[in-house]
């Protein structure tokens, strides 16, 4: 038990670093990516802003069209630059390596293209059409794997756009910087949650230590007081029940009821402290079961007919409902008592000429057995708590009916011993339902 409960403590207080990191890593990540793409863009603004004002219509009004390539005609590098001169249009090194830049007409028809740009999708005419309307435009595109970002501006003259700039730049460098970032986030916060973990394991541990030990001491005086206080109560008990033979006739009506309770009270603080012990045991580990290969069927049968000792004098239907030579491995008393536990409770809350049915079906990998009663039902704000030691649905009626009201947890930890699972059902006013689903196998070899 407290080794989940060091886990979960573990699991939360890696949970919640977890979020923090992500957000501070979130945080940081987009942080620089707003950075490095304010850059890019101030970058090609600036580098926009400087060719632009080199220009003038004058200027381009002599210079023929760029064709697709304008290295396939055959000029050289100087002869650019000297039809540059010639035309009052000196380019300069205001862009970095992976910066391009062309001139367009107000129509997208590229005019200068110094730098004999190749990149599919550049020039963008459609690019070009909006900067001529609004005066800029900016778009990010992909070309060849690659992504780009391309800023277009309008060349004005009296108000009049007479060219268009673009320029574009790689985005390389800059999502290599983001990928390594995130890498280093990654391994960073990877590390950190690990060591968190074992920090958080080892702080767990000692934080419990103290509620462990005192828990320990608390299971050994449960059972150690079941064992020293059920000698008394069973003397107790035979003493009275001797005087009740010998000397019954002669008490008074008062004397007899009141010996007669006596007996009854006696029996349910043996079962109580019988409870108790067995919860202590289960609680420390040390409640060794012994599988056997049960019969199933013949189990059902026989606790149907305790069933119907249980009620007495109370006029209950006990149905039985089970396929037949349903076999599984496990702890025959232990699952006789499990089962005599819902049966118990069911006789309890079943009032006089309801029905009571045992159900039993086999799966191929596991057994389902259910009780089912005509009851009052559980409640929904009470169906997940049934299970909790001494948790009572109506206090006051279960005073009236007796139990301990550690029949369903022992049952519950009995089905979990095996492997198996327990729930409640219930519908209000009509019944309820418990369910048991044991593995055929049988329960695991403890730490198997």
């Amino acid at each position: 038990m407290f080794n989940r409960i060091r886990l979960t403590l573990t699991l939360w207080y890696v949970g919640v670093l977890l979020g923090i990191v992500a957000v501070v890593a979130g945080i940081t990540y987009a942080a620089l990516y707003q950075s490095l793409s304010s850059e890019v863009d101030d970058s090609l603004e600036s580098s926009a802003r400087q060719i632009a004002a080199q220009l003038s219509e004058a200027s381009l009004s002599g210079v023929q069209p760029t064709p697709d390539n304008q290295g396939e005609s055959g000029e050289s590098d100087e002869d650019d630059e000297e039809d540059e001169e010639d035309h009052g249009v000196r380019f300069f090194g205001a862009t970095s390596g992976d910066t391009f830049y062309l001139v367009l007409d107000p129509g997208g028809s590229p005019v200068l293209d110094p730098l004999n740009v190749n990149i599919e999708g550049v020039p963008d005419r459609g690019a070009a059409l909006q900067a001529a309307r609004d005066g800029r435009d900016w778009k990010t595109f992909t070309s060849d794997g690659a992504d780009y970002r391309l800023y277009s501006r309008a060349v004005l003259d009296e108000g009049r756009t007479f060219a268009v700039v673009q320029v574009g730049r790689s985005l390389e460098k800059h999502q290599e910087q983001l990928r390594t970032l995130l890498i280093v986030l990654i391994v960073t916060a990877g590390g950190g949650l690990v060591l968190a973990a074992a920090g958080g394991l080892f702080v767990a541990g000692r934080a419990l230590r103290p509620v462990r030990d005192a828990f320990s001491r608390q299971r050994a005086f449960v059972a150690d007081a079941s064992h020293e206080l059920r000698t008394p109560l069973t003397l107790l008990r035979g003493n009275a029940e001797i005087l009740q033979l010998k000397a019954g006739a002669a008490l008074s009506t008062a004397d007899s009821h009141a010996l007669a309770e006596i007996i009854r009270q006696t029996g349910d603080v043996e079962r109580l402290i019988g409870d108790l012990s067995t919860l202590a045991r289960m609680d420390e580990g040390s409640l060794v079961l012994q599988p056997t290969v049960v019969d199933v069927s013949s189990l059902l049968r026989g606790v149907a007919d305790n069933a119907r000792t249980l009620a007495g004098n109370k006029p209950l239907k006990i149905d039985l409902q089970m396929e037949p030579d349903m076999r599984l491995v496990a702890d025959e008393g232990r699952l006789r008592e499990l089962l005599l536990a819902l049966v118990d409770n069911a006789v309890r809350y079943t009032p006089s000429g309801g029905t009571i049915t045992l159900r039993g079906a086999g799966g191929a990998s596991h057994i389902e057995l259910s009780v089912s009663d005509t009851g009052p039902g559980i409640p929904p704000q009470h169906i997940d708590r049934v299970f909790e030691r001494f948790h009572r649905v109506d206090p006051s009626r279960s005073r009236q009916q007796g139990g301990s009201g550690l029949g369903l947890a022992i049952a519950r930890a009995i089905a979990e011993a095996h492997g198996g699972t327990i729930i409640a059902s219930s519908s209000q006013g009509n019944g309820a339902t418990f369910t048991v689903q044991l593995p055929r196998r049988g329960p695991a070899a403890p730490g198997g």
